[in-house]
């Protein structure tokens, strides 16, 4: 008689086929986004990267770039106030550390000029709603555990201004300038929004498809070797099943102790010819019950793989290898989720920082528009 005699702390077959394809389908779908995604991202650098800032400018066109220019004395043509809460934080170890969190932010617009590449001056009006994209370049610590994080659209800074372009003639009064003469005009598009950016398109880009790409290198990759290192065995036993017959030489038992607990262990050693022909000693823990049935001399099924034998009939993964390959696929994802993530401007700006939330620096600049948020 052949007595099936899994190893103890394997999963039982169905559990292990789950999880085996769980793992290999979670790496495929990553592995599918990232493709994706890059493919995406490259795509669009390649299509913003020819030149927008050289583009003749056209009526009805969708987007301008240029230089800002402000009229004198204007501070900015664009500003987003970000007013953030802090919180200071101690762990159990005594450890000090803080986070900051967004309470509200507020978008002003002014009138502003871009110049062109031909030399031309196109007037971008004021919008009511704006969508600002460039770098948090002032912080403002006002309060104890409130401050501001403030991006400012300046003289001088490269713009893509996405709107709806025209002509239209001076009236001289108000933000209009040049009596009778004819301007190009950069009015806000049916969306009501006015999108701005002082970062290139090619550039968002180009940094968005460096993350993924670092992600899928230095994250999906070896993790998806690790876990196929962990599923190889459970794999060629699968694919190459081949059971023969072993031995029994002996029956052992033995106890361990952890933190008061003593623990019963029961073993199996048995021999049996690999499939190079080579005869091959072997141990491995089981479980009481399949102990107690088991005599010297019995014979027990060992199934042969090219990457590794294993007691039982059928394929079964270590429990071990089975978390550490879960494991695995949740980092890439980790990894994915990290590489996607979102600037200030599309989301929610929310940080920290290692020790406790210095003293504020009260000091405020002449002329800065402060809106504290409720």
């Amino acid at each position: 008689m052949l007595f099936d005699v899994p190893p103890r702390h394997h999963a039982s077959p169905g559990t292990s086929e789950f999880f085996f394809w769980a793992v290999v389908l979670g790496f495929a779908a990553i592995f599918l986004a990232q493709f994706v995604l890059l493919y995406r991202h490259r795509r669009r650098y390649l299509h913003a990267s020819r030149s927008l800032e050289e583009a003749p400018l056209e009526f009805g066109a969708e987007a301008v770039a240029g230089i800002v220019e402000l009229e004198p004395g204007q501070r900015f043509g664009a500003r987003v106030e970000i007013y953030q809460e802090g919180k200071n934080l101690t762990t159990s170890k005594g450890g000090k550390n803080h986070s900051w969190k967004e309470k509200s932010r507020q978008s002003f617009s002014e009138p502003f000029w871009i110049r062109h590449s031909s030399g031309a001056r196109i007037y971008v009006e004021r919008a009511n709603n704006i969508f600002l994209v460039d770098s948090l370049s002032r912080t403002i610590h006002d309060l104890p555990l409130g401050r501001y994080r403030i991006a400012e659209l300046v003289r001088g800074e490269f713009v893509v201004a996405e709107g709806n372009l025209q002509k239209q003639r001076g009236s001289g009064q108000g933000d209009y300038r040049g009596l009778g003469e004819e301007m190009w005009v950069l009015k806000t598009p049916d969306s009501g929004i006015l999108h701005v950016s002082a970062e290139s398109l090619c550039e968002r880009h180009r940094r968005k498809f460096s993350r993924m790409m670092k992600a899928l290198s230095f994250a999906t990759v070896p993790f998806a070797i690790f876990a196929a290192l962990m599923l190889s065995t459970y794999l060629a036993q699968s694919v190459y099943p081949r059971v023969t017959s072993g031995n029994v030489r002996g029956l052992t038992h033995w106890t361990t102790t952890h933190k008061g607990r003593t623990t019963q262990h029961y073993g199996m050693e048995f021999d049996y010819v690999d499939l190079s022909g080579r005869e091959i000693f072997d141990d491995v823990e089981i479980s009481r019950f399949d102990q107690v049935r088991l005599q010297r001399g019995d014979d027990v099924a060992v199934l042969l793989s090219p990457m590794g034998d294993c007691a039982g009939m059928t394929p079964s993964l270590h429990m071990a290898k089975l978390i550490l390959s879960v494991i695995a696929v949740l980092m890439a994802l980790a990894a994915l989720f990290v590489a996607r993530k979102k600037e200030w401007w599309e989301g929610a700006l929310n940080e920290g920082g290692g020790g406790h939330i210095g003293p504020p620096s009260p000091h405020v600049p002449p002329g800065t528009i402060l809106s504290r948020g409720d």
